[in-house]
């Protein structure tokens, strides 16, 4: 009996990253990841029966946020299918990386725009009260003047750090890990090639 045939299905991703704070996972991490765990290239354990992941690469010439995964099966579609359910477990595993990033970033956003708002409320306050203060009171008044200044002294740093984020955090500075080819269908075995199968 000749060897039944195998299908190799190939899919893109380009992994997401946050500006400022990097990749969702380094490419090459996330090829040692793969190889690792599907056993790529290893057969210290024996042969490894189809469906299985045959190849995970980064493309040689290509961006360097860019990863190509290949899989092995008996059928086009199971070559495929199984592909396709490799992806879901990398994608789910970035978008859930991405969000606890997102959220990290996000919360420290709201605490900077509080300081923000608590410094502004502070400085009018402070303004109310020398205002409301007698000619007497010089010295108290000279007081809150310079706690002022040292507040609105703080201001340009926490406005500075809040655009900062807001960039980051915008759609143009960051972007989730993303699917650029589709696992392909195969149109002929790769190995063997025989004239009939059994």
């Amino acid at each position: 009996a000749l060897t039944k045939p195998l299908y190799e299905s190939r899919a893109v991703i380009n992994v997401g990253q946050i500006n400022g704070v990097g990749q969702v996972e380094p490419p090459k991490d996330l090829v040692e990841r793969l190889r690792e765990q599907y056993r790529v290239g290893d057969k210290s354990e024996g042969p490894i029966k189809p469906p299985y992941v045959s190849d995970v690469s980064m493309p040689k010439n290509g961006s360097d946020d860019t990863v190509i995964i290949q899989a092995r099966a008996r059928s086009p579609e199971e070559a495929r299918g199984y592909l396709e359910g490799v992806l879901a477990k990398v994608i789910k595993g970035h978008v859930q990386r991405y969000q606890a990033i997102h959220q990290q970033l996000s919360a420290r956003l709201d605490g900077l725009q509080q300081q923000r708002n608590a410094i502004i409320t502070q400085t009018a306050d402070i303004d109310r009260r020398v205002a409301a203060l007698g000619r007497d009171s010089a010295t108290l008044a000279a007081s809150l003047t310079l706690q002022k200044a040292n507040l609105m002294g703080q201001l340009p740093d926490v406005e500075d750090q809040i655009g900062k984020l807001q960039l980051t955090l915008s759609a143009v500075q960051s972007n989730p890990t993303t699917v650029i080819r589709s696992p392909t269908l195969p149109a002929r075995a790769i190995k063997p090639r025989p004239l009939l199968y059994l």
